[in-house]
């Protein structure tokens, strides 16, 4: 009996705890949030209730009241909250009807008793909201303007701005430990002079029992929070088009589960390094999101909520670079900004971007740098069915391209430009986002740079030719001239007009649409946005490359890469990926190159071989390892335009072709001499060249 008793009581004290939780406005869900009240109830643990011959009453949410024409009007006070050195305090309210006496909000260092008889002085407060006529308002505070020399907090109150207050309006206060600023509806209105001043209470309604009836307004609240801004907002950096990998998932073609930015992207570098010198640490209030970047912006907002959700993280920054500002804004567009403290769009193309023409119509690439081009080459090539067109393997491997399409007019034939609801292939999905943002109110603001004067803006196009059509390229139009492109200012790959698109708050930035987040000038200028302290802001080294040569194995074998004289082999020449066979050359430039298939067990291979410039091509060899200690070997050259491969001859295959000739030029005295040299790797590229250029 005593032990059902026991556990009855634990199950009891359990239910206590989680109804505390549900119920009581102090929240451990957040870091950084010190109270919430969203009103689903009002509690005596942190509100002091004076009815006052009133109403006090919550319902829907929210926290209303009123009372009639009587000499008294409610009054409720914030109690057992302790604000900290510096917070953000954030309060959505509504003030309405007939007034000849007032009522409202105030935000104090002082308790004003209950039933004083006693009028309010205008030093009772540090920001008041407070009604002067029907459904009209006014916030005033006895702090002093930041910009203003004669002012005593002890002089008449300043008016910060007059509203219509029958409206939802917010209110946001922040205090930095020296000075407050205040925000009406996200909007900055009033900085003050450092102060000594400091909130401490918070009260709604009037203490004051007058002398008469009164007519009273009504106050309605629907939240009220407070955040410690001495805890750090959980920021979230969202890299690039390209900028996440998954190996294993792009050459098998699978979903994945283990995207990364992998350590040689360094152009994230600056902004995670200023970050964590600012007090930001990993996995703690600090995060990368990668993501597939083949899948549709609507598929990968669903991938940043549950990333979101997964960390408990009830309150963020998105730093957004290129295609990862639209992933943030698909995200709160779809599922709100409840969550979101700031999106920092950073180069992003809200409007599209030219280049994703070339890829999606043409499997052309005509920008980026190197990692974000190969890999989206290699899931194409690799993951390419039987005669299935390359067009047509770029848009079932990376659907996505067609949600960075230009939502403007950008298509240009014979002078004219073409509209957008005239194309076979358009950009609905982004188009649909501009449409409406109200959704977003204020959060986001959009960086870019204007410091690229040629930013492709739009394409001249003509006719597609017979083959254009059996490729299904060009279906739009293909691309005339040299060079088929205006432009306009931007950052090199998005232009100025698409990084801002129909957003207001825009901040410019400087460089390169690459090195946007790894200087340390428009670091500062993330920084200042995010209130934090801009000297602490850093730079890094970006990585402008854009071609790259690729080998892949599939096979039984081992791969090996190496320069001509077999000096520098796999990861001492580039990125060598051994569990899949996967070798990359960032910034490409022509040089020869030797590749070997080395036996580790019998079977057929193949060989792919690219050259991932704007045209990119690929060379694919078929062989068969059948006897221990195999290796066939392949000399790649570059002529201008693509690459070329040559199979080499084995060793003994060397010696027994080119006869006593090749031992005359090497100075062997047999055969035997000569099977022994040209089995040293290194001598045997270097016989491999000699006698090639003497044949």
């Amino acid at each position: 009996m005593k032990m059902k008793r026991s556990a009855h009581l634990r199950l009891f004290a359990l239910f206590l705890v989680i109804l505390s939780f549900l119920c009581f406005p102090l929240s451990s869900r957040a870091s950084n949030t010190l109270f919430v009240d969203d009103f689903l109830n009002i509690d005596d643990v942190h509100w002091i209730i004076e009815n006052n011959g009133g109403s006090t009453s919550v319902d829907g949410g929210q926290l209303s009241l009123s009372s009639p024409l009587i000499r008294s009007y409610p009054y409720v006070v914030l109690r057992n909250v302790i604000f900290p050195e510096k917070y953000e305090v954030k309060i959505k309210f509504r003030i309405s009807g007939n007034v000849n006496y007032g009522s409202g909000i105030i935000f104090s260092d002082r308790l004003i008793p209950n039933q004083t008889h006693s009028d309010l002085l205008d030093s009772e407060f540090i920001f008041q909201i407070w009604p002067i006529g029907r459904d009209l308002s006014f916030i005033r505070t006895r702090l002093c303007p930041d910009d203003s020399s004669i002012c005593s907090e002890t002089s008449t109150p300043t008016i910060i701005t007059t509203f219509n207050s029958s409206n939802w309006n917010e209110v946001s206060i922040v205090f930095d430990g020296s000075k407050y600023s205040l925000a009406f509806n996200d909007t900055v209105l009033f900085q003050s002079r450092s102060s000594s001043l400091l909130i401490s209470k918070v009260w709604f309604g009037n203490p004051q029992l007058t002398e008469s009836n009164n007519t009273w307004m009504n106050i309605d609240i629907d939240y009220f929070y407070i955040f410690n801004s001495s805890v750090k907002t959980s920021t979230i950096v969202i890299p690039g088009f390209g900028g996440s990998w998954d190996i294993g998932a792009i050459l098998s073609g699978s979903e994945g589960t283990n995207w990364q930015v992998p350590s040689f992207v360094i152009n994230y570098d600056g902004i995670l390094k200023s970050l964590r010198n600012a007090g930001y640490e990993d996995g703690k209030n600090l995060f990368v999101f990668p993501y597939d970047w083949r899948k549709p912006l609507d598929q990968l907002a669903n991938d940043l909520d549950s990333f979101i959700s997964s960390h408990d993280l009830s309150k963020v920054n998105l730093i957004g670079h290129s295609m990862g500002g639209l992933v943030s804004r698909a995200y709160a567009q779809k599922y709100g900004i409840a969550k979101i403290e700031n999106i920092l769009s950073v180069g992003s193309p809200h409007q599209g971007v030219v280049d994703a023409y070339g890829l999606w119509e043409g499997a052309k690439i005509w920008n980026g740098v190197w990692w974000e081009n190969v890999l989206l080459e290699i899931a194409s090539e690799i993951n390419r069915a039987k005669d299935e067109l390359k067009v047509n393997a770029v848009r079932r491997v990376s659907p996505s391209i067609i949600d960075l399409f230009p939502t403007y007019p950008f298509l240009e034939s014979n002078n004219v430009l073409i509209g957008i609801d005239g194309m076979y292939e358009k950009n609905t999905y982004l188009k649909n986002l501009n449409s409406d943002i109200s959704v977003l109110s204020n959060k986001l603001t959009a960086f870019w740079s204007d410091q690229i004067s040629e930013t492709k803006n739009t394409i001249n196009v003509g006719a597609r030719s017979k083959e254009d059509r059996k490729n299904n390229m060009w279906v739009d139009g293909k691309p005339v001239g040299d060079y088929p492109f205006e432009n306009a200012v931007g950052d090199g790959t998005v232009t100025k007009q698409s990084a801002i698109g129909p957003f207001g708050d825009n901040v410019e930035l400087s460089g390169w649409h690459g090195d946007l987040l790894s200087s340390q000038s428009n670091n500062q200028k993330i920084f200042e946005k995010l209130g934090l302290d801009t000297s602490l802001a850093l730079s890094s080294a970006s990585d402008n490359r854009k071609n790259s040569f690729v080998a892949i194995l599939r096979s039984p074998g081992e791969l090996q890469v190496c320069d001509v004289l077999l000096l520098h082999c796999n990861d001492e020449l580039g990125l060598y990926f051994q569990e899949f066979k996967l070798f990359i050359l960032p910034g490409y430039d022509g040089e020869e190159l030797i590749i070997k298939v080395k036996e580790l067990g019998s079977g057929g291979y193949k060989l792919h071989l690219g050259n991932i410039d704007e045209s990119p091509d690929w060379l694919v060899f078929s062989g068969l390892l059948k006897y221990p200690g195999q290796e066939d070997a392949y000399r790649i050259k570059y002529d201008g335009n693509s690459i070329s491969a040559t199979f080499l001859p084995t060793n003994k295959e060397v010696c027994k072709k080119n006869g006593w000739s090749a031992f005359r030029l090497l100075g062997f005295r047999n055969q035997g001499d000569c099977v022994s040299f040209v089995e040293r790797h290194r001598q045997g590229a270097i016989l491999w060249s000699r006698l090639d250029s003497n044949q």
